[in-house]
């Protein structure tokens, strides 16, 4: 036994065609929602991790730089305060602290997130061959900074 419509033919194809748009609304809702949440949860950590690289590149590149101006002023036996601000690569914000034997300067480098604190260390006697030892310095060192 065949079913009709109560009001004909053309009521069943609307009826049908109202169900189908609703299906086909419910299925495009879920593939936004299901692509909104891979984004979310794919692409976003993704794009962050990628933008923490970069901005580590960067401060690499500049404390490399400071670095290789502050052996330059180095070079000829006394490292001055001018000479740590003038060095290429330095930072607005460091301190020098000069004890017997070295030279510790506490830079910190400004990124797209958290700014970086790095301790430079020159040994005496200061002159062409002096190294510099980098290291990390852990947390914010705003407050032991001067800005030049």
């Amino acid at each position: 036994m065949t079913r009709h419509h109560p009001n004909g033919p053309a009521a069943c194809f609307t009826a049908r065609l109202a169900g189908a748009s609703g299906l086909l609304a419910v299925l495009a809702f879920l593939a936004v929602a299901g692509l909104v949440a891979w984004v979310f949860s794919v692409k976003l950590p993704e794009h962050e991790d990628e933008i923490q690289r970069q901005s580590q590149d960067r401060v690499r590149l500049q404390a490399d730089r400071f670095a290789a101006g502050l052996r330059a002023a180095a070079a000829d036996g006394r490292l001055t305060d001018e000479e740590i601000a003038a060095a290429p690569g330095a930072p607005r914000q460091w301190f020098a602290r000069r004890t017997d034997g070295e030279t510790r300067i506490v830079a910190r480098f400004l990124t797209d997130r958290e700014p970086v604190c790095r301790a430079f260390v020159l040994r005496e006697p200061l002159g062409t061959q002096t190294a510099i030892r980098e290291s990390a310095v852990p947390g914010d060192c705003a407050a032991d900074v001067d800005t030049h």
